[in-house]
């Protein structure tokens, strides 16, 4: 059958939108390509080395994280071939009525010199340490009472978590804005953006070493359905010393059809931005205080009459180098556990940026 001009742009929106962008999205990988990888809601990704990436998911039985091999192509950084190794992880404290557990586990980090994975928690808003075999150490960071499940929106609280081995920390930051510091984008709300705190903490204390006021774009609806998210979702550092955002965002009409998520990757460059010196609300705060940021990649994904790629990426952390030396990144997709119908299924899905050469 002929495609026509009009559902070629439609079906192919999602990569024409990082032209001009020093990032290139590639297709989406569907992971019930390879046998054996079990669906999941997963919400975060870090690199372990040789190929293995430690991922966890918001709505699991028990505190842990999944093991992927994730091979990639040495030439275009494309993903192929994915193998599941396993679950590790222990029995939490408490289960909600689902079963799972309360944790709700969204960021994850791994630290070499310890040879462990640090887990940020929704539910707690608490930052713990687990060993290569799933079991707490014990161990957390020193997250101040600001950020406290009382001082986020509900469901809004630390899905970001990610190290970085330049300047021994960790990077975290709440996925919409502070109830101190501004309203959440929604409905009573429309195009507002997110006014966040990127958190440092030293990798080795735990304490907290410095915050950074971040501003997402605003947001682009006005009509509110079903379902609406706006924020960051993820964090990752880059080999360049810079960290990269990312802003999501999804509109998920009543009856589904015209859902659309849409992802922006920043990248942002914090040895040229000015902590804040003392805790004021980000709404007051000048506007020369917000770090600047530069835009590396952007798509949306769709469920229309002629797009199926719906796809709502919670995830991301630096994946191999192309043979030409060009970094790569591999986001992660949250598919509420493949929800869905006979007529359409959300899917699981992993995609690849590839930056330019630095």
């Amino acid at each position: 059958m002929k495609t026509s001009p009009l559902l070629f742009l439609l079906l192919n929106a999602a990569f024409l939108t990082t032209s001009g962008q020093p990032g290139q999205a590639l297709p989406q990988q569907n992971l019930a390509h390879w046998p054996g990888i079990p669906t999941g809601n997963y919400s975060g990704i870090t690199p372990l080395g040789n190929s293995r990436y430690a991922v966890v998911s918001d709505k699991a039985a028990d505190d842990g994280f999944f093991i992927f091999h994730i091979e990639q192509d040495s030439l275009s950084g494309q993903i192929t071939n994915v193998r599941f190794e396993g679950f590790s992880g222990e029995a939490p404290q408490q289960r909600d009525a689902w079963g799972n557990t309360t944790r709700d586990c969204e960021g994850v980090a791994f630290l070499p010199r310890r040879n462990t994975i640090w887990i940020s928690g929704e539910g707690d808003q608490a930052i713990l340490e687990y060993d290569l075999s799933g079991r707490s150490t014990g161990r957390k960071l020193d997250v101040p009472s600001q950020f406290s499940t009382t001082a986020i929106y509900p469901n809004r609280g630390f899905e970001a978590l990610c190290h970085d081995t330049l300047r021994h920390c960790f990077w975290t930051t709440t996925e919409s804005s502070l109830r101190s510091d501004g309203p959440r984008p929604g409905r009573g709300f429309p195009r507002a953006d997110n006014r966040l705190r990127l958190l440092s903490f030293d990798d080795e204390t735990g304490k907290l070493r410095a915050q950074y006021a971040y501003r997402t774009d605003s947001g682009s609806v006005t009509c509110f359905g079903r379902a609406y998210i706006f924020g960051v979702p993820a964090l990752s550092s880059l080999p360049d010393g810079r960290l990269l955002v990312m802003e999501r965002e999804g509109h998920f009409p009543q009856h589904r059809l015209g859902s659309r998520v849409s992802v922006k990757l920043y990248a942002v460059d914090l040895d040229t931005a000015q902590p804040l010196d003392s805790l004021p609300a980000l709404s007051t705060i000048e506007p020369h205080l917000f770090v600047r940021k530069t835009l590396l990649a952007s798509w949306t994904t769709h469920f229309n009459l002629f797009a199926r790629n719906l796809a709502n990426y919670e995830g991301v952390c630096l994946g191999h180098p192309t043979a030409d030396g060009r970094p790569t990144l591999i986001c992660i997709n949250d598919s509420q556990a493949r929800m869905g119908n006979a007529l359409f299924r959300l899917k699981d899905f992993l995609r690849v940026v590839a930056l330019s050469q630095q």
